[in-house]
């Protein structure tokens, strides 16, 4: 549905046999530490502190304009900070009908059924065709108010908060900081989008006014 991908940070040269992204990175390259862009494939590493470091990366490589759509594949682990991160910046979501069998390219089927139920995050504007590829193997939920609340709605938003009347296309990571803070804000906080962006202006007023005086 994306016509390929343009990168997958979390994978192998197994893994690309099926995924055929035109630049991976290895556990070995470390993706966290390089340049994220274009169109990702995300299926991170699911030890709790690696895939919240992943996850983290995305939704701000996301926010800021470098990554322009995404597919993040991961446990739905719905209780956890970073499960919550991952859905206050994506459009859509696909939770599994039955637990996902992972094939090695050479070995076939993986022996045993997965623990963990799994959830495909869509991170772009092609929710349509997310969801036709999808809903054949699960059902798809937009987050609250994703359609009309996208996080470039609250960059606009954050934009004008800053003095400016629009977001000029080229300009988007100047915002994109701020909203990456309201992010951060509202996954710890447990508090609406636009209340953890009002915070996040708020914080921001309060360093500008110290460090001016």
């Amino acid at each position: 549905m994306l016509g390929g991908f343009d990168l997958d940070p979390a994978s192998s040269n197994e893994a690309q046999q099926t995924v055929k992204a035109s630049k991976y990175f290895t556990k070995e390259q470390d993706g966290l530490s390089r340049p994220w862009h274009g169109r990702v494939w995300l299926n991170p590493p699911f030890a709790h502190g690696d895939i919240a470091n992943f996850v983290s990366k995305l939704v701000n490589e996301y926010v800021a304009g470098h990554v322009t759509a995404a597919i993040l594949l991961v446990h739905n682990y719905t209780d956890t900070a970073w499960f919550h991160k991952a859905v206050s910046a994506c459009r859509a979501i696909c939770f599994t009908a039955g637990r996902i069998n992972f094939i090695h390219a050479e070995k076939g089927l993986a022996p045993g059924a997965a623990i963990q139920g799994q959830a495909f995050l869509y991170f772009g504007d092609g929710i349509d065709a997310f969801r036709t590829a999808f809903e054949p193997i699960g059902f798809v939920v937009e987050p609250r108010g994703s359609s009309e609340k996208h996080p470039l709605f609250y960059l606009d938003q954050a934009y004008r908060l800053i003095g400016k009347p629009v977001l000029p296309a080229g300009l988007r990571r100047h915002a994109a900081v701020l909203f990456g803070r309201a992010v951060t804000i509202q996954y710890e906080r447990g508090i609406r989008q636009d209340e953890a962006l009002a915070a996040a202006v708020s914080e921001l007023k309060a360093r500008s006014a110290g460090g001016a005086s």
